[in-house]
């Protein structure tokens, strides 16, 4: 199996946020480098996000050249 480079978060999840996806990853020792997409970009979001050792939050929509230049810095 391999291991992910990094993974791409939306927020608004059925079950439970994005922001708690990342607690439960982090409290379990994960250090994935994590993108978070947000419809609702809140300076509570993203402060939460950066405890959380987020690397980036993009607005919905975000811009192409944004998520392949996320994903390419950790391949």
């Amino acid at each position: 199996a391999t291991t992910p480079a990094c993974m791409i978060v939306d927020q608004h999840m059925p079950g439970m946020t994005g922001l708690e996806l990342v607690r439960q990853l982090r409290d379990a020792g994960g250090s994935i480098p994590v993108l978070l997409i947000t419809g609702s970009s809140s300076p509570a979001i993203v402060a939460r996000a950066a405890q959380l050792g987020v690397e980036k939050v993009l607005e919905k929509p975000p811009e192409e050249h944004d998520l392949l230049g996320f994903v390419s810095a950790w391949l």
